[in-house]
């Protein structure tokens, strides 16, 4: 399950970015579920323990630098 905001898809296949190892996002293709309130279900494309990006992912582009607010 991941928060609905880091969905940019429609139809259950959508783009999840997530933070690379070197600190930027990547887009990665995700195979989406049913919807439980503020949560996606995803089937494939994201591990357990995968970070997603939630806020700002429409301006996102591959390669672009983050960090990591906790």
């Amino acid at each position: 399950m991941v928060p609905r905001s880091a969905e940019t898809g429609f139809r259950g296949l959508g783009k999840a970015p997530g933070p690379a190892e070197t600190g930027t996002v990547r887009k990665v293709t995700v195979l989406a579920g049913d919807i439980r309130g503020n949560l996606v279900e995803v089937y494939d494309g994201l591990v357990a323990g995968d970070r997603v990006v939630v806020a700002g992912v429409a301006f996102l582009r591959d390669g672009m630098p983050v960090r990591l607010w906790t």
